[in-house]
C-alpha cells in the first residue's frame, strides 16, 4: 500500500512538471500573452506539491533520484536540444536534490509535523533552480530572434515611444490632433534609431541583459509563486488527511537532558 501510495505522488509529480514544461516552452518560445502565464504557474505550484509529498513519503533516494531525473529527462527532451538550455535541465536537477535534502532536515528537526513549517525553509530552492532555468532559455531564445530579426525588438522600443511621446505633445496647443500624432511618430522613430546606433557596438550583449532583466522580474514576483505553493500544498494535504491517503501518529521522541 505504501509503495502504491509513492508511485501515486511520483506520477502526479511527474506529470506536473512535463505540463509544466510544455506550457513553459509556449511562453518562452511561441511569445504567447501574459494571461497565458497562469497556467504554468499552475503547473509549477502542483509539480512542486506532488513532488514534496514524494520525497516526504519516500526512504528510498535512489527512487528520488530516479524521479528528478525523469523530471528533468522530459525537459530536456521538450525544450531545444541545446546546451545553454541543457545547462539549466542540470541546474534544475540540483536544485531538486537540495530541495529534497532540505525537507528532509526540516522534517527531522521538528517534534511535531507541520506541512507548512517544513515547505516554507525548503520551497525556495526549487523556485530559485526554476527561475535560473527559465533565464537561461529567455536567454538562448532571445539571442536567436535577436540575431534573426533585431527590428522585432526595436519595433517594441518604438511603440513604447509611440505611447509615452503623446503625454508630452498634448500639451502643445499650436498644434491639431493631426499634427500631434505625426510629431509622435517622428519622435519615436528618431528615438529608435539613435538607440540603434548607439546599440550598434553592444548588440551582442542584448540577449544576456535582456535575460537578466526577466529573471529579475520574475525574482521579485517568486513570493507569490512560493506563498501559493504552501496554501494549495496545505489544501490538498488536508484533503489526502481527510480521506486517509495520508496519516499522522505520534512517536515517542528522545531528547537530551542535562543532569548532575
Amino acid at each position: 500500500m505504501r509503495a502504491t501510495k509513492i508511485i501515486i505522488m511520483g506520477v502526479l509529480a511527474a506529470a506536473s512538471w512535463i505540463v509544466d514544461w510544455l506550457l513553459l516552452k509556449e511562453v518562452i518560445y511561441q511569445n504567447q500573452t501574459i494571461i497565458f502565464v497562469g497556467w504554468p504557474s499552475l503547473a509549477t505550484i502542483l509539480g512542486i506539491t506532488f513532488l514534496t509529498f514524494f520525497f516526504l513519503i519516500n526512504r528510498n533516494r535512489v527512487v528520488s533520484l530516479i524521479l528528478d531525473i525523469i523530471i528533468v529527462g522530459a525537459y530536456m527532451l521538450i525544450m531545444p536540444m541545446v546546451p545553454i538550455v541543457l545547462i539549466g535541465g542540470g541546474i534544475f536537477l540540483v536544485f531538486l536534490q537540495l530541495f529534497e535534502q532540505r525537507l528532509a532536515h526540516e522534517e527531522k528537526s521538528r517534534t511535531d509535523f507541520s506541512i507548512r513549517r517544513v515547505m516554507s525553509g525548503s520551497i525556495t530552492l526549487t523556485v530559485y533552480g526554476l527561475l535560473l532555468l527559465i533565464g537561461l532559455n529567455v536567454y538562448y531564445n532571445t539571442q536567436v530572434d535577436f540575431k534573426a530579426n533585431p527590428d522585432f525588438y526595436y519595433d517594441k522600443v518604438a511603440v513604447a515611444a509611440t505611447k509615452t511621446v503623446p503625454y508630452v505633445t498634448k500639451n502643445i496647443k499650436e498644434l491639431s490632433d493631426e499634427q500631434k500624432r505625426e510629431l509622435s511618430h517622428k519622435v519615436a522613430s528618431d528615438v529608435v534609431d539613435r538607440i540603434k546606433v548607439s546599440a550598434a557596438g553592444y548588440q551582442e550583449y542584448f540577449p544576456f541583459l535582456f535575460a537578466i532583466i526577466v529573471t529579475g522580474t520574475l525574482l521579485t514576483f517568486a513570493f507569490l509563486l512560493r506563498w501559493a505553493a504552501m496554501i494549495v500544498a496545505f489544501l490538498i494535504f488536508r484533503f489526502l488527511l481527510f480521506i486517509k491517503f495520508f496519516k499522522l501518529h505520534k512517536v515517542p521522541v528522545e531528547v537530551e537532558k542535562l543532569e548532575v
